[in-house]
């Protein structure tokens, strides 16, 4: 009897130690994200030099809904690992590309079903990354809209999906016309998202048209007054031809 019982602790211990690997195994760095609002604030506490010199290292971030695991070159992420599955990063994935010496994955989030990563691209557009407990999901910039994920003061996911951006069609006065088919043409889409029976589902809660940012007539009514768009009798006309 006394062999049983210490074999069932035995194997007792086994489980424990599988269900905590990440607090178990050793990493060169450990980080509560819970102390940083970006991912890349990390980075701010040595100088570019001292992260370089450091070569190929690990670091846990612990403070999210599951333990996750950064594998690091420098100030370069080369691949994320949570929920058991692996976003390999780096040279060989999305962030391959510098930012003023920082690497471009900013921000590592968490709700209760996902890890959030998103990369920047640049001056204003992300990619997207979500690693679910079943599968990842990777959104990057696409050529009719871009999706990105944020995660909520609640803890819930929020999604935006911008098809054109108006702060680029207010830069162009009424040329921004031109990139106009229809008063109730889609500018950009906001709402929930969340997973349910292994799916990702996204929930639209606010759409923004483009008549909702654009005084269309009176853009058209101006771009007249300059001797533009003069072969159009009125703004709906433009819109037609530009559909065409």
């Amino acid at each position: 009897m006394n062999r049983w019982i210490a074999l069932m602790a035995a194997l007792m211990l086994l489980l424990t130690a599988c269900g905590t690997e990440p607090e178990d195994k050793t990493y060169d760095l450990v980080y509560d994200l819970t102390n940083y609002e970006f991912f890349s604030e990390i980075f701010e506490e040595k100088t570019m030099e001292e992260w370089d010199s450091m070569g190929r290292y690990t670091m846990l971030l612990n403070g999210l809904h599951t333990p996750v695991v950064v594998h690091m070159d420098g100030t370069d992420v080369l691949s994320v690992v949570a929920y058991d599955q692996t976003v390999e990063l780096g040279e060989a994935g999305l962030a391959d590309e510098y930012h003023e010496g920082l690497s471009p994955v900013y921000y590592i989030g968490s709700t209760q079903d996902a890890v959030v990563i998103r990369v920047s691209g640049g001056e204003s557009s992300d990619d997207s990354i979500l690693i679910a407990k079943d599968r990842t999901y990777t959104f990057r910039q696409e050529t009719d809209c871009d999706t990105n994920f944020f995660v909520r003061e609640d803890g819930t996911l929020e999604y935006c999906r911008i098809w054109k951006d108006p702060s680029d069609l207010e830069e162009m006065g009424y040329y921004a016309l031109e990139h106009c088919t229809d008063r109730n043409e889609i500018l950009s889409e906001t709402g929930s998202a969340a997973f349910e029976d292994g799916n990702l589902v996204l929930t639209a809660e606010e759409t923004v048209v483009f008549s909702d940012v654009f005084d269309l007539d009176a853009l058209f009514a101006e771009a007249q007054a300059e001797g533009v768009f003069e072969e159009y009798d009125s703004v709906d006309a433009l819109l037609a031809a530009n559909e065409g």
